[in-house]
């Protein structure tokens, strides 16, 4: 697997360059909405030969999928949460309830797994054991104990310096200056700017910010909720 902006990807999907994209898998995302140029996105997804769309909602996106799989949400899954492991604890996230024909993420991809002809436990719990043996619990265990913590060691670089090419805090970038970029931190004018292109500017003199980030309502999610939208009407 790989990771890539989206625009080459409807690009590959429309022209067939720089080979022809046939199906495609989307993953709790809603590009029809929240990706810029609406109209291409709809029309890459719809020429796809096959799409399939996993999510907690039936999303404009997922309204142009071939098959569409119920996803569960973190109430509906077991799973060990590591939350970018920064303050040292690893977390057990165990199933509240289980919803449906919801299947959480990991079965989903098992399973797709299975029937390309791929070797994968046979539950979740199962590959959560696997995870877990370092630790000398399985998950079962796990659960009951809740958390693990792991020693944490601060000032890391007195030992083993920072990473970059001389181990130090380098205003000046060997590693720029290596590539032939200019080493120095220097501010550069947006590619699209009423400074840089003004001619663009006047034809379209208005500029997008789509300001901080909220969690509860990151990209699309939660938008189609009525309360939200009117708590009091």
């Amino acid at each position: 697997m790989t990771i890539n902006t989206p625009k080459p990807v409807w690009d590959a999907i429309l022209t067939g360059k720089p080979y022809p994209v046939r199906a495609g898998y989307l993953v709790g995302t809603n590009p029809v909405i929240t990706r810029a140029n609406a109209r291409e996105v709809y029309k890459a997804l719809s020429s796809l030969d096959f799409l399939a769309v996993s999510d907690f909602f039936l999303t404009p996106t997922a309204e142009l999928a071939d098959v569409f799989l119920p996803a569960g949400t973190w109430l509906e899954q077991n799973h060990v949460a590591d939350n970018w492991k920064f303050h040292g604890y690893v977390l057990a996230r165990q199933k509240a309830v289980e919803i449906g024909e919801c299947w959480q993420d990991h079965k989903i991809f098992m399973e797709l797994g299975k029937r390309m002809g791929q070797q994968w436990w046979d539950t979740v719990e199962d590959a959560l054991d696997w995870l877990l043996e370092p630790s000398g619990l399985n998950w079962e265990e796990f659960k009951a104990k809740g958390y693990l913590h792991g020693e944490q060691t601060y000032f890391k670089y007195r030992e083993k310096g920072f990473r970059t090419r001389t181990g130090k805090v380098e205003l000046h970038s060997t590693m720029l200056e290596r590539w032939g970029r200019d080493p120095l931190p220097k501010y550069t004018e947006l590619a699209e700017s009423p400074v840089g292109t003004p001619e663009l500017a006047k034809k379209y003199p208005y500029i997008l910010n789509s300001g901080l980030r909220n969690a509860t309502f990151f990209h699309s999610a939660n938008r189609q909720v009525k309360e939200g939208g009117v708590p009091k009407p």
